[in-house]
């Protein structure tokens, strides 16, 4: 929104047949009805139909009752922008669960034993415990690939760099960062193990370590300790670390959203905070497996780029406004400059201290910024337009 400032003016008048704009008589003694610059008289009612947006409005008429004086009014301006039409789509906001941790350590004669468990509701960053098994801790660390193999002296491949990467961050040193697991990088296993209790043989095998994309929180326990376990078992459900949108999307509004997409959320204390699509349906399902009924409902999620705006919010709703259609680089105007008139429209522009009303068309309503599309002719980004009275 443009920096406000005020000034005097005087109410307009119908646009003239000559010119298409309403100019004001000259002379200080012109008259400006009192009830006429009501401008936060003004409604809006957002229309949206399928994947496009409109907008309606509905505002008073001018005030022809009558009285005298000048008023100050409150001013913004014209500018060249992009709008965006949105609509809003209603969720909640919650710890989710989107995976499960497998068991992959395998016990002594093929048989193990779950010795601890990380507690239901703990954030497990890189380098924590997420469970034992026989003593041993299994612990995370940050990667896009999973762990498959053992891996050791000699060994070559992207998941070396991952688990080095992962040393380095945890502040071991004494290799250099690439795909071959060297002599360095067993040393430097060596020492890590001995700090989170493992055995210090500086070989990682297989399960002794999981790779997930990101710190996860744990939202309930498979399996309790004293459990057998064996290799494959699940033994925790997690989920991101801050708790996302879920929004239940009916057949109609598949259209309206896509992974990637970014979004803004209203939170339930008021708060606007943005947002990403991360998934549409279920994960995992084949795209034929997705398609619903006319009753059925497809949930989408979406993570917030600021986790800390929900803190304590989980459990509430969230609104979930998505953009349905945009106009690029248009002249646009707060929606509180547009006054009715006769036939329309029209906003009032100081032209060097003198109010001119030049009737406009609108376009598209951008709700987050608050402004409207105009189509106008004797327009310029920076002209100043009238948005409100003093006390209005």
């Amino acid at each position: 929104m443009p920096r406000l400032s005020s000034d005097e003016l005087t109410s307009p008048v119908e646009p003239s047949e000559r010119t298409g704009h309403a100019e004001l008589p000259e002379g200080p003694g012109r008259a400006a009805p009192r009830g006429r610059r009501r401008r936060w008289a003004l409604v809006l009612a957002v229309l949206v139909v399928g994947a496009g947006g409109g907008w309606l409005l509905a505002p008073r008429s001018p005030d022809t009752t009558g009285g005298t004086g000048a008023a100050r009014a409150t001013f913004g301006e014209v500018m060249r922008t992009d709008v965006q039409a949105r609509t809003d789509l209603p969720g909640g906001l919650a710890y989710v669960a989107d995976r499960t941790v497998s068991n992959r350590l395998a016990g002594s004669e093929g048989g193990a034993t779950l010795t601890g468990l990380a507690a239901q509701g703990t954030i497990i960053r890189r380098g924590e415990r997420l469970f034992s098994v026989d003593g041993s801790p299994v612990v995370l660390l940050l990667g896009p690939t999973p762990a498959w193999r053992t891996l050791a002296v000699g060994v070559v491949g992207p998941d070396v760099r991952q688990l080095e990467r992962n040393l380095k961050a945890l502040g071991y040193g004494g290799f250099t960062v690439d795909d071959t697991f060297t002599s360095g990088t067993s040393s430097a296993v060596q020492r890590w193990q001995r700090d989170v209790g493992a055995g210090d043989d500086g070989v990682v095998d297989l399960g002794e370590v999981v790779f997930l994309p990101s710190a996860v929180r744990i939202d309930r326990h498979v399996l309790t300790p004293g459990d057998a376990v064996s290799s494959g078992a699940q033994v925790l459900a997690v989920g991101p670390a801050a708790p996302v949108v879920t929004v239940d999307l009916e057949p109609t509004q598949l259209s309206l959203v896509s992974v990637g997409d970014r979004v803004i959320v209203r939170l339930a204390n008021g708060k606007e905070t943005p947002g990403t699509v991360v998934s549409v349906g279920q994960e995992g399902t084949a795209p034929e497996e997705q398609q619903p009924s006319e009753t059925e409902t497809v949930p989408a999620t979406v993570s917030l780029k600021r986790p800390s705006d929900a803190v304590g919010l989980a459990g509430s709703s969230a609104t979930v406004s998505v953009v349905t259609d945009t106009r690029e680089d248009v002249l646009a105007v707060p929606v509180t400059a547009f006054l009715a008139v006769t036939g329309g429209y029209v906003v009032q522009v100081d032209r060097a201290g003198r109010i001119q009303a030049v009737r406009v068309t609108p376009g598209l309503f951008d709700g987050i910024k608050g402004l409207v599309e105009i189509r106008a002719t004797g327009l310029e980004p920076g002209d100043r337009v009238v948005v409100a009275e003093a006390g209005a």
